[in-house]
């Protein structure tokens, strides 16, 4: 038997439905994969600049320890 038009029209319009459907699937799997990659750059970028600004503080106390020795040092000149 022949399919009727309005059969033949139903059944593309379900496979377009689930053509449709699987490219936003597809779609929204990609924004995915984007989305954890740009969390991961960020991530191992906060973790960059929290060292970064550790090894400064690191070097500012040893600045300011050697800076605190140098004016003792000073002073027991100066009161010799």
């Amino acid at each position: 038997m022949q399919k009727s038009a309005r059969s033949a029209a139903e059944q593309r319009f379900s496979q377009r439905e689930k053509q449709e459907k699987q490219f936003i699937k597809d779609k929204e799997k990609a924004a995915q994969i984007v989305s954890d990659k740009i969390a991961a750059q960020r991530a191992a970028r906060l973790a960059h600049e929290a060292e970064l600004a550790e090894q400064e503080a690191k070097e500012a106390a040893e600045k300011v320890g050697k800076s605190k020795k140098k004016p003792a040092a000073n002073a027991k000149s100066a009161t010799s």
